[in-house]
């Protein structure tokens, strides 16, 4: 029988906020001249998709960008790259903004943020469906095989959480999770297959790859 995960054990709302150039909140209504802005992003389905011939669509955050930027004049330009090389290039200057990444206390004087969320939505952990497992406090994860992805913060949801992943001594119970691919799709492999026992993101998110 194939092993099977579940989402369990909402944390909190979170809100999404955009990574923006320095530039961009300066946006004149009445642009004449298109201008193009650099758009580096992840695999993150359905928020930010990676399009293929057969599947063309961006995901939702790219559609409402498209959908903002472009009634103001703008041509996007997009950059399908890892988070942390997306970071790394709106730093670097490479790229003008990363629109699906959250507020983060440790990135806070490195790059410009939205004014306002965009929208919010729930975070839950996901477990394989025979782990009785359930979050009740940070303590509650304490021996637990945790995945994660390079570059991911999960501050605006929880700083203890963040602390606990990133202190060196749990460092050999947190797996990072890199690659160019689905990483989500892999985590979820990973823990059918017992290598890992829980993940944190976004149920929009997770039901989307169950």
């Amino acid at each position: 029988m194939k092993q099977k995960i579940r989402v369990v054990i909402v944390l909190k709302c979170k809100n999404i906020a955009l990574v923006l150039g320095l530039f961009i909140p300066l946006i004149n209504a009445n642009t004449s001249q298109a201008d193009t802005l650099k758009v580096c992003y992840d695999q993150w389905a359905p928020m930010t998709i990676f399009p293929t011939d057969d599947a063309p669509n961006r995901g939702v955050v790219i559609d409402m960008l498209e959908h903002i930027y472009t009634s103001k004049g703008y041509e996007l330009e997009y950059y399908e790259v890892p988070l942390a090389r997306g970071l790394d290039m709106v730093a670097e200057g490479l790229c003008d903004m990363l629109p699906e990444y959250l507020f983060s206390l440790s990135s806070a004087n490195q790059f410009v943020y939205a004014a306002e969320p965009s929208f919010s939505y729930p975070t839950a952990f996901v477990v394989r469906r025979d782990d009785p497992w359930r979050y009740t406090d940070i303590y509650s994860i304490e021996g637990k095989r945790i995945a994660t992805g390079p570059g991911w913060d999960y501050s605006s949801v929880s700083v203890d959480y963040q602390d606990y992943i990133d202190a060196p001594e749990h460092s050999g119970l947190v797996e990072v999770i890199a690659g160019t691919d689905d990483v989500v799709d892999r985590i979820f492999q990973m823990i059918k297959a017992n290598r890992v026992d829980i993940y944190a993101d976004n149920v929009l998110v997770l039901q989307h790859t169950l």
